[in-house]
């Protein structure tokens, strides 16, 4: 080997080298932006399957019409739609909706629960919004995120969030809650345990 050639070996190895280190670095990076990618993909696939699940779930709620009775615990896989009356707890893991007269003897647990024109006699707990309004009558605990009382309800209220208690609410029971207002004239009779403040 010539001189010439030495010193142009000396040189150019160590570029080679490097580009084989670059390009195995460049491989690894690609690998990883990749994996990501595949990540993010299926996250967005479990999502809109989700998604879709609960744009079914609205569209084929699962009725009890007025007039029907069932003696027994319903689960539903769907919105859940009473009118009708019920001797048993109800369970969904999506909406609740009791009205026009509906009636529950048990216990009622859902996401989102409303009760409008009807009567539970059991624990109300949503996992999320609660609102019994427009003559409705309760008689067991209740609990929820945020809850609009603008009915009867005799028993204890637990709100992680926000509770009101609007002008046609009447409660009779203890109070635990972050925050509240009680509108005027609602009518309430308990003790209140209340975190961050309350608005009479």
């Amino acid at each position: 080997m010539t001189l010439k050639e030495k010193i142009v070996n000396s040189i150019f190895e160590p570029i080679e080298e490097e580009e084989e280190v670059t390009t195995e670095t460049e491989t690894s990076s690609f690998d990883k932006v990749f994996d990501k990618i595949e990540e993010t993909k299926q996250n967005i696939e479990v999502e809109v399957a989700s998604a879709v699940n609960e744009i079914v779930s609205a569209a084929n709620p699962t009725v009890i019409s007025t007039g029907t009775i069932i003696n027994g615990s319903i689960y539903s896989e769907s919105d859940l739609n009473i009118s009708g009356k019920v001797e048993g707890d109800v369970k969904s893991n999506y909406n609740i909706i009791v009205d026009n007269g509906g009636t529950v003897t048990g216990d009622v647990k859902g996401n989102n629960i409303r009760l409008s024109s009807s009567k539970v006699k059991g624990d109300v707990k949503a996992e999320n919004i609660l609102e019994i309004v427009g003559d409705s009558e309760v008689e067991g605990n209740i609990k929820g995120e945020d809850i609009e009382l603008n009915a009867n309800v005799t028993g204890d209220v637990k709100c992680s969030g926000f509770l009101r208690v609007n002008y046609a609410g009447k409660l009779t029971g203890n109070i635990t809650t972050n925050e509240l207002e009680i509108v005027r004239g609602a009518e309430f009779e308990g003790y209140i345990n209340c975190k961050k403040g309350f608005k009479l």
